[in-house]
Formats: structure tokens, sequence, C-alpha cells
């Protein structure tokens, strides 16, 4: 999903695509002018793309006007609900710190597949062996000798 940044929510320009963030959801309490709460609704995402930009290849940095996330279709719905609800911000992860795991993706629901008829096997048997003269050659000294054998 893409959202909408500027140079604060986009944390100053310093994401690159690869980067890992965490988005916090800020909105006002109902009846209440004064008071609001914050709160991580979504923890280690991956950075894919800032503005229109998809590579690292740049070190400083950038502000951005657009940051592109990967999500899964769960987390899209809350991050689409919390900017309805009001404001949200990223926050840089510290690309070492692995405390945090990440939302494992709903496994595929499995394929229903027709049993196949299992191949019937020929079996034929193995063929006999061919019985053939052979000649062999015994050489000792000078003297040459010629045998027949059978196989």
């Amino acid at each position: 999903v893409t959202v909408r940044v500027n140079d604060v929510v986009g944390v100053a320009g310093f994401l690159l695509p690869g980067n890992r963030v965490d988005v916090v959801s800020a909105r006002r309490l109902q009846g209440s002018s004064r008071q609001a709460i914050a709160e991580t609704i979504l923890e280690n995402i991956k950075v894919l793309a800032v503005d229109q930009t998809a590579s690292t290849d740049k070190n400083e940095p950038v502000i951005v006007r657009a940051v592109t996330l990967e999500m899964t279709p769960k987390q899209t719905e809350k991050i689409v609900k919390a900017r309805t609800e009001g404001d949200i911000q990223l926050t840089l992860r510290n690309p070492l710190d692995m405390s945090a795991a990440v939302e494992p993706e709903p496994e595929p629901e499995p394929k229903v597949v027709a049993k196949a008829e299992p191949k019937k096997v020929i079996r034929r048997p193995a063929p006999r062996p061919v019985k053939r003269d052979t000649t062999v050659e015994v050489i000792r000294g000078t003297k040459v000798d010629q045998k027949k054998t059978k196989t």
C-alpha cells in the first residue's frame, strides 16, 4: 500500500527501500478536544519504495511525498482505518533489531485435487541371455591357442 507522507511522517527523508518501519496511529478521544491516544498498529513493515524510487543508491536524506509499504490485506485494512480516524506516523526500525517478529502471512487454503487412478505397471519377464559361442585367445610365450567357450 502507498501512504502519503510529509517530512515528519516520512522520517525526515531517511527512509530507503528495504528499511523496516513501525506504523503508529494517533487519534483524538471522542468528546475530548485535548486528549488523544497513540498506539503502534503495525510492526516491522518493509519499505518497498519511496516516492518513485525503488533503489537504495542514495545516502543523503530526500524529502518524499509517498512511501510504498509491503503489507498483507489485513494490515492494509488497519492502516486505512487508522488514516481515516486520525494521523499515522512511521518510525524507522534499527535494521539489527529482530525483537519484533514479522507477522506471518496466512497460509493458502489447501486445494482439493481429485485422486488419480494409480497407473498399472506391466511387468515383463527379464530377457533370457542369448547363448553365444566366443573364442578366447590364450598366449603363452610364443605359443598361441584359441579356445571356444559357451556363455
